[in-house]
């Protein structure tokens, strides 16, 4: 990897982030019934939107100031791993928790990626 690899992992990540939280903040249905489902108050869509839209900044920021992206990327990991973890307690089936699967994939090449740039 090159030194600019950082930000295209930083702005594909961000991007993807972004469209989810503003799915989060819309708050369909099948959304809030999977909150609900899942064992979190009702409107707990938009606060995990709120940590997605702080985190997308923070990637966004790190295409220019490298550490900053990293702390966000780590902060998908962990993100992301709780994602997963909270599909496995639910009994959630593999179609309904690759979202998660792959966006913590992508959050560690962030990390990995922000590291070399470091």
């Amino acid at each position: 990897m090159n030194g600019e690899a950082h930000v295209v992992f930083f702005l594909i990540l961000g991007i993807i982030v972004s469209l989810s939280a503003i799915y989060d903040f819309v708050g369909p249905a099948a959304l809030k019934a999977d909150i609900a489902r899942w064992g979190y108050q009702p409107g707990f869509e938009r606060v995990l939107g709120l940590i997605k839209l702080v985190g997308a900044w923070g990637l966004f920021i790190g295409m220019v100031a490298s550490k900053i992206g990293l702390l966000a990327s780590a902060g998908f990991v962990a993100y992301f791993f709780l994602a997963m973890r909270t599909h496995k307690k639910a009994n959630d089936s593999l179609a309904q928790t690759l979202p998660a699967i792959v966006l913590f994939g992508l959050s560690i090449a962030c990390v990995a990626a922000g590291l070399m740039a470091s």
